[in-house]
């Protein structure tokens, strides 16, 4: 599950400054030093991607809790064969 506590805008100056659009009732909570945000997903944050000789990893980005069934049975396809099954 992909929480969003705000929006990093463009650089501004010298020094790196940024703007942040604030998309949280709690900014002083959310985006004070060493803050975390939990949620109950057992989802990896990311994966590696093996194809041939290429690997890299990717951020999961789940929003829904049917995406996250569809992930726990290792596809949609796999998921959609389960359910058929029971």
């Amino acid at each position: 599950m992909l929480v969003t506590v705000g929006r990093i805008g463009r650089a501004h100056g010298l020094k790196g400054e940024v703007g942040v659009d604030v998309r949280t009732d709690e900014p002083d909570r959310r985006f004070a030093e060493g803050a975390t945000v939990v949620t109950d997903s057992k989802v990896p944050r990311t994966l590696t991607v093996a194809a041939d000789d290429k690997e890299f990893e990717v951020t999961v980005r789940i929003d829904t809790p049917k995406e996250q069934r569809y992930y726990r049975h290792g596809g949609i396809l796999q998921y959609v064969l389960r359910e058929l099954l029971h």
